[in-house]
């Protein structure tokens, strides 16, 4: 499954670990990236579950 987060905040940041927990009991292999409007680091545990980020279109 393939899935793109829009500004991975804090909202964004759950859905993406729920996903990937719904996907890891499924055995459904997922590939999420993320659009972000920054540079900072992300929230703990967030860039190991994601596959690219994009600062641009």
């Amino acid at each position: 499954m393939k899935a793109l987060f829009i500004g991975p905040g804090s909202i964004g940041t759950r859905h993406l670990k729920n996903l990937a927990a719904l996907c890891d009991s499924r055995g459904i292999e997922l590939q999420a990236d993320a659009l972000r409007s920054g540079h900072g680091p992300l929230r703990e545990g967030v860039a190991e579950l994601l596959h690219a980020q994009y600062t641009d279109w």
